[in-house]
């Protein structure tokens, strides 16, 4: 028995040196109330909607990433995410916020997968909010896109599939990510070579310990996956944006603008247009106060298809931060829209459905 137990000891202390040490398991979890109201006219829903949800401010997501140092400056790596809703512990699809490999030296980095975008990359960490709760610079940036095509992420391309990217080393504060996509549809089943679509994404940056300039553009060639039994056919999107942040460490202010244009295909038209163009202007700002951070923006989207109208959305934030990993947080979203504009207030998790005014209080936890 003594030599049977020594045998299992001896396997627990081997086991940290067989697996693989450097991998590292990491989340979120986030969890609160909501309170919609002020439906937009016609939408036949009730006058207001409360809700306890999970997925408010941040994405409920599980993470593994690892890496191995292969010697002479050469690595690779792993990433993993997946999520989940906290509110009924259901999974979400697969690893679907982020799931690619790489190899890193000291000329780069070259990784292959679903990944963000550097125009998601850039627009996030100008957005005072993170892209994240009904503050989110998302929720009159995607709406045309869904209303008009069907597919809201046209407008607001956050991740692709199918994707190379290389991200150059930083060279006095610069550095630029290139990325492609031959199948950004997943249209696996799709026989002929028309019937492709392909993506190009390019961001440069410069950034600093106080400041971060960017400029990205993303090309999405949709092939035949949105012309076929399409009400507005598609033919090419491009989506053009430039912002940045400066930190004065009493106030970080953000400001950005973003060009998206979608061409439609087959000589088809839009109000008598042939393309869809979205203008969108965000200024922000974020007051750092010890434990308590208060953050606010205004957002403008204007785009030439009259019939689909104008929207502008103000937003205002409180944080107070328990510690590194835990924070509570109050989110208040106003969005005013014309004509037939419907942009509601959406969050990071949960669809708004009809509501132009929100109210967020909850708790986020890293892990």
């Amino acid at each position: 028995m003594k030599q049977k137990w020594m045998i299992l000891a001896c396997c627990f202390s081997c086991a940290p040196i067989m697996a693989q040490s450097n991998v590292q398991l990491y989340g979120n979890v986030d969890y609160g109330y909501s309170y919609r109201w002020n439906a937009y006219k016609g939408s036949h829903v009730p006058k207001s909607n409360s809700k306890i949800d999970g997925g408010l401010s941040s994405d409920n997501m599980i993470g593994f990433k690892g890496k191995e140092e292969l010697g002479n400056n050469w690595s690779t790596f792993f990433v993993l995410e997946r999520s989940f809703h906290l509110d009924s512990g259901l999974d979400g699809d697969g690893f679907d916020l982020g799931a690619y490999v790489g190899i890193q030296n000291a000329y780069g980095t070259l990784m292959g997968g679903r990944m963000l975008t550097p125009y998601h990359e850039l627009l996030s960490s100008i957005d005072p909010f993170e892209a994240s709760s009904v503050g989110t610079y998302q929720n009159i940036k995607k709406d045309i896109a869904q209303s008009a095509f069907g597919e809201a992420a046209l407008f607001d391309p956050d991740r692709v599939n199918n994707a190379v990217t290389y991200v150059s080393p930083e060279i006095n504060g610069f550095n630029f990510t290139l990325a492609y996509a031959n199948n950004a549809f997943d249209a696996d089943s799709l026989s002929h070579h028309s019937d492709n679509n392909h993506v190009w994404s390019l961001g440069v940056n410069y950034q600093t310990e106080q400041a971060l300039m960017g400029l990205t553009y993303h090309q999405i060639n949709v092939g035949n996956v949105l012309k076929k039994e399409a009400e507005n056919p598609l033919h090419q999107v491009d989506n053009l944006s430039v912002g940045g942040f400066y930190d004065f460490e009493k106030i970080k202010l953000s400001a950005f603008y973003s060009l998206d244009q979608a061409k439609l295909a087959h000589n088809a038209q839009m109000g008598g247009k042939n393309k869809v163009v979205q203008n969108n202007f965000l200024i922000g700002a974020n007051v750092p106060l010890g434990k308590n951070e208060i953050k606010a923006s205004v957002q403008y989207s204007q785009n030439n298809a009259a019939q689909l109208g104008n929207s502008i959305q103000a937003a205002l934030g409180y944080d107070y931060n328990f510690s590194k990993r835990t924070t509570w947080f109050a989110v208040y979203s106003w969005i005013g829209n014309d004509h037939n504009r419907i942009a509601t207030t959406n969050d990071t998790q949960n669809e708004s459905s009809a509501y132009q005014q929100a109210l967020q209080l909850g708790i986020r936890h890293a892990f």
